[in-house]
């Protein structure tokens, strides 16, 4: 019923449509789609809109890898596990590059709420990649230019690489953004994708042979399946 706490199930006598917190046990109430949740609840239906839309039943996915992951730890998962279960269901069954990219950036998204601004950059540059496959259907031929706010807050690595152009192979081999050795906590570039006569009309310097050269972690991985496997390592 809408009008009982989702935590101790007491009845509040009236519809609760807001947040709230529960009179009988203190805990916040939260209002998702008309019903009263948990902040567990509200937590996965939120990142739940990251990807519902990439896939035909959001909720079956929910149900499979919950259930995988109690019987995996014997409890309930918590909101931060099952979501990032999802996410890694999810990309296991996406096709398209378009859709890739967009799935890596919302994962990217999910890893920065959390504080994990490293392993959130990774799955930019695998976002990038994905793009990049996207635009070699093209009929025509395309380069990258990297972009920045150009405001007060872009760092000085930053402002020396706006408007460098590079090729889709020299993007798919070293993704430029998010750029290494950004001075801020999170690098806002990103990465334009130009057809070649109009970048080079925008650009006196620009063509297909500049080259962005931006040096990589030393120890990351070569393979896919090796990125992700480190990249979840730290999830339980």
């Amino acid at each position: 019923m809408k009008s009982r706490c989702p935590y101790c199930n007491k009845d509040l006598g009236k519809e609760i449509k807001r947040k709230i917190a529960c009179p009988s046990c203190g805990k916040t109430i939260y209002v998702r789609h008309g019903n009263p949740v948990t902040e567990r609840e509200k937590e996965i239906f939120d990142w739940q809109l990251y990807m519902d839309f990439l896939v035909p039943d959001i909720n079956e996915i929910r149900n499979s890898v919950e259930k995988r992951l109690t019987e995996r730890f014997r409890k309930q998962s918590s909101a931060s596990d099952l979501v990032w279960g999802m996410f890694n269901h999810i990309i296991t069954k996406l096709r398209k590059p378009d859709d890739l990219s967009l799935l890596y950036q919302n994962m990217a998204t999910f890893l920065e709420s959390e504080g994990k601004h490293q392993q959130a950059d990774n799955l930019k540059r695998e976002s990038l990649k994905a793009s990049i496959v996207g635009f070699r259907d093209s009929s025509f031929e395309h380069i990258i230019k990297i972009r920045n706010k150009e405001d007060g807050f872009v760092c000085e690595v930053c402002k020396k690489l706006n408007g460098k152009a590079f090729t889709l192979d020299e993007g798919t081999k070293e993704p430029p953004v998010p750029v290494l050795g950004c001075q801020n906590k999170m690098c806002r570039c990103w990465a334009d994708f130009v057809m070649k006569d109009e970048g080079e009309s925008n650009n006196e310097n620009t063509d297909r042979e500049i080259v962005i050269t931006i040096k990589r972690e030393e120890n990351e991985n070569k393979s896919s399946g090796g990125f992700f496997r480190n990249l979840f390592k730290g999830k339980k």
